[in-house]
């Protein structure tokens, strides 16, 4: 199984990807550290089964562990979610939100027991401008 970005796909995120800097080693290509990344994630493969010629397993985990530390990753996101949203291909009334990705309130960490009849309070989105 072959996954790679397309060329059309490729010229819509490459504007969002950081360069090299001045010094250094030369930068292995993005877009193949790009293709190495999504075939983990697509695959759910352990880095190190990842196909040789995705490249080495470890750039591909290094670069993935630097664009979402960098912000990189953020920005492709939020490019894509907002090509889609002008194509009309996402409805905003069916938005759901991941409870790993919301911070928690100060001193929520621990669950809450609450007395029979109580409702939980409703975390749920309440206008699709909440969603990014």
């Amino acid at each position: 199984m072959e996954i790679a970005v397309t060329d059309e796909q490729w010229e819509r995120v490459v504007d969002k990807i950081k360069g090299q800097g001045v010094m250094g080693r030369p930068r292995v290509d993005d877009r193949r550290c790009l293709n190495a990344i999504l075939y983990v994630l697509i695959t759910g493969c352990r880095w190190n089964d990842l196909p040789v010629e995705y490249g080495a397993d470890t750039t591909a985990w290094r670069r993935l562990n630097g664009w979402a530390r960098d912000g990189t990753l953020l920005r492709l996101w939020r490019h894509l979610l907002r090509d889609l949203d002008v194509a009309g291909q996402i409805d905003w009334k069916r938005c759901a939100v991941d409870g790993s990705y919301v911070k928690a309130k100060k001193g929520a960490t621990k669950s809450v027991a609450r007395g029979p009849g109580k409702p939980p309070k409703d975390t749920s989105l309440s206008k699709a401008t909440d969603c990014p």
